[in-house]
């Protein structure tokens, strides 16, 4: 074996251990990346998650701010109707006094005109006039 011959076999084993090493560098590499990768995945998978909760919270606590709109509205329909069933009471209580004497000023006024007509006819029957319209 020539002094070439061997030294362009070291120069050869020299090189493929360069290329190797620089494979080996490059296969390191690429692992620290996937493992980087995977890490990434993981978190977003673990944000994902929360967000999922949180979207799930908040439409439980959206449904119960609509059930509670709908009892407010509720709510305020029926103040709403006892305000005017309150107000057609106290005009009713107010004018009863009125309503009532209404009937009976009319019915004096039949009894009255029926007795004096009674009365000035000159028949012998009296009698007692009963008034039915009320």
């Amino acid at each position: 074996m020539t002094i070439e011959t061997a030294t362009s076999a070291v120069a050869s084993g020299i090189q493929q251990q360069l290329q190797s090493q620089q494979a080996q560098r490059a296969a390191d590499r690429a692992a620290q990346e996937a493992n980087a990768l995977q890490s990434r995945a993981r978190e977003a998978r673990t944000v994902a998650s929360r967000a999922q909760q949180t979207a799930r919270t908040l439409e439980v606590n959206a449904s119960q701010a609509q059930q509670r709109a709908e009892q407010i509205s509720m709510s305020l329909r029926t103040a709403s109707t006892v305000e005017d069933t309150n107000a057609s009471l106290e005009s009713l209580y107010t004018n009863l006094p009125q309503i009532v004497a209404k009937p009976a000023q009319a019915a004096e006024a039949t009894t009255s005109t029926t007795t004096t007509a009674a009365a000035t006819s000159g028949s012998a029957s009296i009698g007692t006039v009963i008034d039915v319209t009320a």
